[in-house]
């Protein structure tokens, strides 16, 4: 009986420690970038140094602006960035559209010369 009730405590303890390890770990990303957001492309829009930086989704940096966006939601920067990342993705969707086109054409005029 004196075992089960060491190994209760036991348990316990291991998950109070596990728990406060994540919660420890959220507020270290959180305190890392506390103006990040991300975006529908993937990307990580955040602030460092007073100027606004975009991660891509495939780890590159780029520098946005020397200056710090407002990355509230709804704000007049966000909303100009997020209108130049729509129209940035209607535009290679056009450009795939017609590469796509291109190619079935290609492979009709291979199939008339076969």
């Amino acid at each position: 009986m004196v075992l089960f009730v060491l190994a209760i405590l036991c348990f316990v303890a291991v998950g109070a420690v596990v728990f406060d390890m994540a919660r420890f770990a959220k507020k270290k990303a959180k305190a890392e970038n506390p103006t990040a957001g991300l975006t529908d492309a993937g990307g990580v829009i955040y602030i460092q140094g007073g100027k606004t930086y975009y991660r891509l989704p495939k780890g590159e940096i780029r520098k946005i602006a020397d200056y710090a966006f407002d990355l509230r939601p709804g704000s007049p920067d966000m909303i100009m960035f997020l209108d130049v990342l729509d129209i940035a993705k209607k535009e290679h969707a056009t450009e795939v559209a017609a590469m796509k086109a291109e190619a079935v054409k290609n492979v009709k005029e291979l199939g008339k010369d076969v």
